[in-house]
């Protein structure tokens, strides 16, 4: 009854293999690797269920290596009939892939051969013939598509890595040409540029320049440049004092105007929430320890921050640095 299913099976898939040539070329049905899976897979799942059947009933004990090469033939053959699949669908171009392509034809004869008749010397010929060339080339084929996938992987990590590379040469040409003059908020985005240098050199620059502060002031009443301007006082100002402290004080107030509209429910506050806030605190202490006054907006903020789980780190600093003036 097994070798009855099995013989219906192989049938199958062979009348699967033929629908794969015949519909080479159609214009119907699912296009694209949707249209090509419902076409492969019950080949392969067919496939798959004659080579796990007759690898399980022992059919080739007679193999030297016994089930472990039983196994490594199997699985050998079920890429060969993927590969014989592919090609059969597919409009070979080379002399190899017209070849790939019907050795499913042979692979079917030798599992025929494997189900009905393998105890005489002519009938495991015949298996080594087909099933052995053909699990050896379908081992060959996946040692190719691994190389290939490794080498493709290894081009993708060298091509960003030569990417980053250009896009810093860019950036640091584009840097250099700024000059010492330029305006200041230029400068803004090379502050966390990842050349140590160039970070260095920008900060540098920003630190000498005359009118910093002034245009600081300015920038903080600006919608696009405010942020930038306020992590650059709450991290890089080498020394943030009272000049700041009126507008920061402006800048703060809005700021938590709008902050507070977002979810006034909630309890938890958001990722991004939290980073711009982190930033407003961060140069609010600042200027608030260098004499500025600051601390209506410090309070502020603690009582809004208190009503949140996830703020204890920024109510913190916030009560340190008023604990320093009191």
């Amino acid at each position: 009854m097994i070798v009855f299913l099995l013989n219906a099976a192989l049938g199958l898939a062979g009348l699967n293999l033929a629908l794969l040539f015949w519909a080479r070329h159609a214009h119907w049905g699912p296009e694209g690797p949707v249209g090509g899976l419902l076409l492969l897979v019950p080949y392969l799942g067919i496939a798959a269920a004659v080579v796990g059947t007759v690898v399980a009933r022992g059919s080739f004990a007679w193999l030297p290596g016994g089930r472990a090469t039983s196994v490594a033939l199997a699985i050998g053959v079920l890429i060969a009939f993927g590969v014989s699949g592919y090609y059969a669908m597919d409009d070979p171009k080379t002399a190899l892939e017209h070849v790939a392509a019907w050795s499913g034809w042979l692979l079917l004869g030798g599992w025929f051969v494997a189900v009905n008749a393998t105890s005489s010397t002519a009938a495991r010929a015949v298996v080594i013939a087909t099933l052995g060339v053909g699990a050896a080339a379908g081992w060959l084929q996946g040692a190719a598509w691994l190389t290939g996938y490794f080498e493709a992987k290894q081009q993708a990590v060298e091509s960003g890595i030569a990417h980053d590379r250009e896009f810093q040469e860019q950036l640091e040409a584009e840097f250099r040409a700024l000059g010492k003059e330029a305006p200041l908020w230029k400068y803004f985005g090379y502050m966390y540029n990842s050349n140590q240098q160039i970070r260095t050199e920008c900060l540098e620059i920003i630190a000498s320049r005359p009118d910093r502060d002034v245009r600081l002031i300015e920038y903080l009443g600006d919608e696009i440049l405010a942020h930038e301007a306020t992590r650059y006082i709450g991290e890089f100002h080498p020394a943030p004092g009272p000049v700041l402290a009126s507008a920061f004080a402006r800048r703060s107030d809005l700021a938590l105007t709008r902050i507070s509209e977002l979810d006034p429910a909630s309890n938890q506050l958001s990722e991004r929430s939290h980073d711009d806030v982190r930033d407003i605190i961060r140069a609010a202490t600042r200027i608030q320890d260098a004499g500025g006054a600051l601390t209506p907006q410090l309070e502020a903020w603690r009582t809004y921050l208190k009503r949140f789980k996830n703020a204890s780190d920024l109510v913190a600093p916030i009560e340190q640095t008023l604990a320093r003036k009191r």
